[in-house]
C-alpha cells in the first residue's frame, strides 16, 4: 500500500508542476502601457508606475521590445489599423509584459497632445438624477488606485473639433473611453466632480476572428 500511495503523491506533484509536459511559469499580470513605435522595435512604458521589469529582468522606466504581438486585434493584412492607432506617435495598450508582448486591448488618442495626469477608464454609471449634479459617470484608475464618481467630463483642453468630442462622449453609451487628466472636486459649489482631460483614448476592437477590426468613428482630421 505504501508504494502505491507514494506513486499517487508523485503523480500529483508532477501534474501540479507541469502543463502539457512543460514546467509551469508564473506569468506577469496584464497591465496598461503606453507604446511608441520605432524603426524596428517598440518603446513600452508602464501606466501609473515609474519603472517596470523588462523581459531582460532589468528594471527601467521603459522597455525596448522587438517582439510585439497584435494578433488578438488585427490580422497581418490589417496592419493599416495598427498604423492608424499611432497617428500621434503613441497608443495605449493592455498587455502582459514578456516575450512576446501580447496586446489584448488597443486604444488610440484623439488629440495631438501630451497626456498629463492619472489614467482612468471612464464609463456610464447608469445613474440618472432629477437635478444636477448627478454622478452619471464612473472613473476607475488604470493603475489600481482609487476611482471616483463624476458628474462631468471636461474635454475643453483637447484641440479637436466639437464633432470629435461628441462622438467620444457617445462611446460612453456602449462601453468606455480612457481618459488622462485630473479630477476637480466642485462639490462645495454644487457642481460635483469633474475630470479635466488632457488626452482621451478610443478603442480599436475586433468583433470576431474572421472580421476586420472595428475602428472607433473618430478620424483625427474630422472637423
Amino acid at each position: 500500500m505504501l508504494p502505491s500511495m507514494l506513486a499517487k503523491l508523485a503523480g500529483l506533484f508532477f501534474a501540479a508542476t507541469t502543463t502539457h509536459g512543460s514546467p509551469t511559469t508564473t506569468q506577469s499580470p496584464e497591465r496598461y502601457f503606453i507604446i511608441r513605435p520605432g524603426a524596428r522595435s517598440y518603446d513600452v512604458s508602464p501606466v501609473g508606475h515609474d519603472t517596470t521589469q523588462c523581459p531582460s529582468r532589468s528594471r527601467a522606466t521603459s522597455c525596448r521590445l522587438s517582439n510585439v504581438d497584435f494578433s488578438n486585434i488585427v490580422r497581418d493584412e490589417d496592419r493599416d489599423v495598427i498604423d492608424s492607432a499611432f497617428t500621434y506617435g503613441y497608443a495605449l495598450v493592455k498587455a502582459r509584459l514578456g516575450a512576446p508582448f501580447v496586446v489584448t486591448e488597443l486604444w488610440r488618442p484623439i488629440a495631438d497632445a501630451r497626456p498629463l495626469g492619472a489614467y482612468y477608464r471612464v464609463s456610464d454609471s447608469r445613474v440618472r438624477c432629477i437635478k444636477a449634479p448627478c454622478p452619471s459617470l464612473t472613473a476607475e484608475r488604470l493603475d489600481g488606485g482609487s476611482g471616483a464618481s463624476l458628474s462631468t467630463l471636461d474635454l475643453d483642453a483637447l484641440d479637436v473639433s466639437d464633432a470629435v468630442k461628441r462622438r467620444a462622449r457617445r462611446l460612453l453609451d456602449d462601453g468606455a473611453v480612457m481618459v488622462v487628466g485630473t479630477i476637480r472636486d466642485d462639490s462645495a459649489r454644487g457642481k460635483g466632480r469633474t475630470l479635466v482631460a488632457t488626452q482621451l483614448f478610443v478603442p480599436i476592437v475586433r468583433r470576431h476572428l474572421s472580421g476586420r477590426p472595428k475602428l472607433a468613428p473618430l478620424p483625427p482630421s474630422a472637423s
